[in-house]
Order: structure tokens, then sequence, then C-alpha cells
């Protein structure tokens, strides 16, 4: 009989890289979720994360430099949603205000 829960430990473990986020999302029905990060000098850049069908939430790493993923801008954003959804469902980019913006840069009020 397996051990469910040591497998799973065991998966939680390796990293989840760029390559392989289309295989969950059409096999597994996990979905893409982005985080915006303050990036520094008033820009937010969005770090990817895979939301798995049994409610873990895993970073998605670059191959080649085995970093977290960051998308550094909203159209970069759009495309790379796109390419995994081509039909749905709708991208909401989350969005802040950075503490490194300066008072000097507008702000949209949300009346």
């Amino acid at each position: 009989m397996r051990d469910w829960g040591k497998m799973a430990g065991q998966e939680d473990e390796k990293r989840l890289y760029g390559a392989h986020v289309r295989g969950y999302v059409e096999s597994d029905g996990g979905k893409v979720i982005y985080k915006a990060v303050d990036a520094g000098a008033g820009r937010i850049e969005w770090e990817v994360f895979l939301l798995r069908y049994d409610g873990v939430e895993k970073p998605v790493y670059i191959s080649s430099t085995d970093k977290p993923k960051r998308i550094r801008s909203a159209d970069a954003l759009f495309n790379y949603h796109k390419n995994l959804y081509p039909h749905g469902p709708v991208l909401e980019v989350p969005y802040f205000r950075p503490e490194s913006a300066s008072d000097s840069d507008p702000v949209e009020d949300e009346d």
C-alpha cells in the first residue's frame, strides 16, 4: 500500500519549473496565479505560482537560473497567461501602489 502522505511530501520538495506548468494546467487542473511584488523604483513585477488541484500553492522557477519566475510587465503577463489559456479564463491582474513609487507618480481615484 502506498503512503500518500509521504509521496505528497516528496512531491512538495521538488521545484516546479516553467516548462512543466502547462502539463499541470492541462492534465491536473492546476491554476496559474500571479502575485504582485514591489520591484523597486516604483515598479511592480509578478511572481508566478501554480495552485495545484489539492490546494497546494507552488512557486514556479526558471530552469536556467533556478530563480523564481517573475514577469516584469503587464504586457508580458498578458502574453504568458494567453499562451497558457488561449480560450480563457479571464486574466485578473493583481496590483498595488509600491512603497518605492514617488509622490509625483499619478494615482488613479477609485471613485
